[in-house]
């Protein structure tokens, strides 16, 4: 049995995440019994087709995208069409972005692209590239039921996150914050009415670069899977 999993973004031999997510997936599946298919799709190339033979998606790591557009519509299908959805670091906050527009905020946008419009996704206080830290994780989250633990020690390669002026406005949509960092800063989100919709400004795939399989990537499997033997 197959799976499909697309991957929004596009691919950059330099990035040492790219260089896990494919490999990971794959082992994760075979695990389980199946083969994963993992098709790199371009932003700036992205017709629904391809979307629609997708069992499941995920935005990864290496914006600027050639189309942050291209990246925001894709993450739209899968959160209206209930597609399994993973976004890490840059993923993180395109999948933001799409839901600030879709809950009214028409011209979010991200401050190290645009110079206009709200910018929901802005510098972080303290850069995260290359650290590791630590992130607290809600008890009655999705993600906890996944991780089974408060606290982990997350990798990071990042520089933006959410802004805290849009921050209320995002939780009264129905956005749920699964992870904060130390200073109650949001370092995860998901939507509580989709069956797996998280996104987290870490990057969780890097794990397996040290021969670990992080949880929330083995739980995203698992839910690409049920949807594909409904």
């Amino acid at each position: 049995m197959q799976i499909r999993i697309g991957l929004i973004g596009e691919y950059s031999e330099l990035s040492p995440a790219h260089a896990a997510i494919p490999p990971v997936l794959k082992d994760v599946a075979e695990s389980k019994g199946y083969e994963c298919e993992v098709e790199w799709l371009s932003t700036d190339t992205l017709p629904e087709e391809q979307l629609v033979a997708c069992d499941g998606l995920w935005c990864v790591p290496g914006s600027s995208y050639k189309d942050m557009e291209g990246a925001v519509r894709a993450i739209s299908y899968a959160r209206r069409l209930k597609v399994p959805f993973l976004g890490t670091c840059g993923g993180f906050q395109h999948a933001i972005l799409e839901f600030s527009r879709a809950i009214g905020i028409t011209d979010a946008s991200h401050a190290e692209f645009n110079p206009e419009g709200s910018h929901v996704i802005v510098p972080l206080s303290c850069s995260l590239f290359d650290v590791e830290a630590t992130i607290e994780i809600d008890p009655e989250s999705h993600l906890f039921s996944i991780w089974g633990e408060e606290r982990s020690v997350e990798e990071y390669r990042c520089r933006y996150g959410i802004s805290d002026i849009f921050l209320s406005r995002l939780l009264d949509a129905g956005l749920i914050v699964s992870a904060r960092g130390p200073e109650g800063e949001v370092r995860a989100i998901e939507l509580r009415e989709h069956p797996f919709f998280i996104a987290m400004l870490f990057q969780p795939e890097r794990q397996y670069l040290k021969g670990k399989v992080h949880p929330v990537i083995r739980s995203y499997i698992e839910a690409v899977i049920q949807r594909r033997s409904v």
